[in-house]
């Protein structure tokens, strides 16, 4: 093999095109080449080694539905996006083909619970509805330029001759000026393989957006795993500062914390010039106690983010507060980070509760580190954080 005089750059090579391998960057081909399509395959990228894929992107615009086909070959979909009404108050469905066209009738199992920036806080579910409800809620979605609503909808077994089940996360402006956040479930409930689903509005048409269709083919590469990134086992500490490590889209804190005192725990954000503390956080939170009862808070310019809400983490030896919380855009320059996780605690007055915590950093900046810190008091247990690709 002879060294090209010029070289062309190629965005898309084939499967069978030929790259010739070198000893060093100019230098002379040694006579050895690999396949693209088995370059591919060993490093475990989209196009033929499994993994995560890109399957389509759609940006709809004055329709009155958006289709996706569901091709075979992953084992589950994930739908993520961000959609614009242009009837105001109006709430996103999805509807299933499984060969006979959308279904719209009493083959939909749904569950809902839905809390907003104003302190409300609603559920809602039925076993015989027309449509997945992605979002439903007493205020419908905003169709002003800066509002509409953002989501992840992840579809599971929807290539078996099962139910195909849904899971979403959706956050929203609503119509009426409140932020909301919702979290549901559902059910395709008809034992069939999915072709097609369909994403609608329940009056008007689809004004503007962008969304994307994922699949997770049958093997997922060992780079897609998470990578433990910090971690910590703090005793009779006040804070723990863990850092962001540049390239990865994802992290995912875990906390097992006791505080010396009845204490709530809180997060914070490093954007390079320190741990914000001021106005730069808005959350809000809804909580489950054992008796059933169901309570809820929000801060629109808080100095930090609750990992609970409500009454203070018990100090006793067996209790305190464990966590989970998912941080996304932290290392997207163009975009406020967003939290939201789950957590069980037992109460300052002995009693336990399960809880849901959703919130931002409203500051468009990339995020060095985080702290996880305590409102009075000291703390001990243990912290995880996680990097996703």
């Amino acid at each position: 093999m002879e060294k090209a005089s010029s070289w062309t750059l190629v965005a898309s090579p084939a499967d069978t095109d030929v790259i010739p391998l070198v000893t060093d960057i100019g230098g002379t081909p040694d006579n050895k080449a690999i396949k693209w399509s088995d370059l591919v395959a060993a490093v475990g990228g989209g196009g033929g080694g499994g993994g995560f894929e890109l399957i389509q992107i759609a940006t709809p615009s004055a329709v009155a539905t958006l289709d996706f086909t569901l091709p075979a070959g992953f084992t589950s979909y994930q739908l993520r996006g961000h959609l614009l009404p242009v009837t105001d108050g109006a709430n996103l469905w999805l509807r299933c083909d499984d060969g006979g066209g959308f279904d719209d009738t009493a083959e939909y199992a749904n569950a809902e619970a839905a809390s907003d920036s104003a302190g409300s806080y609603g559920d809602e579910g039925g076993t015989a509805d027309g449509q997945i409800q992605v979002h439903r809620a007493a205020s419908g979605v905003g169709s002003a330029t800066n509002e509409g609503l953002s989501f992840t909808i992840d579809i599971e077994r929807a290539k078996d001759a099962h139910y195909t089940y849904f899971i979403s996360v959706v956050s929203a402006w609503a119509d009426t000026g409140n932020y909301l956040r919702m979290h549901a479930g559902g059910a395709h409930n008809v034992a069939s393989s999915l072709d097609a689903i369909r994403l609608l509005f329940s009056s008007g048409n689809i004004a503007s957006g962008s969304v994307a269709l994922l699949g997770v083919p049958d093997t997922v590469p060992a780079a897609l795993h998470p990578t433990l990134i910090g971690s910590a086992s703090p005793s009779a500490a006040t804070s723990v500062d863990i850092d962001l490590t540049d390239g990865y889209e994802f992290f995912e804190l875990f906390v097992d914390i006791v505080p010396s005192v009845d204490a709530l725990f809180w997060l914070r954000m490093d954007d390079g010039g320190g741990f914000d503390s001021g106005t730069e956080y808005e959350w809000i939170g809804d909580e489950r106690e054992e008796d059933g009862s169901i309570d809820n808070e929000d801060e629109q310019n808080a100095g930090e983010i609750q990992l609970h809400i409500f009454t203070a983490g018990g100090d006793g030896a067996t209790e305190g507060v464990s966590a989970k919380v998912t941080i996304s855009g932290a290392k997207q320059a163009a975009r406020h980070t967003t939290v939201h996780g789950t957590y069980w605690k037992f109460r300052g007055d002995g009693s336990r509760a399960i809880g849901r915590i959703g919130g931002r950093h409203k500051v468009t900046s990339t995020i060095d580190a985080i702290r996880i810190l305590t409102s009075t008091g000291t703390f001990t247990g243990e912290i995880r954080v996680y990097g996703i690709p």
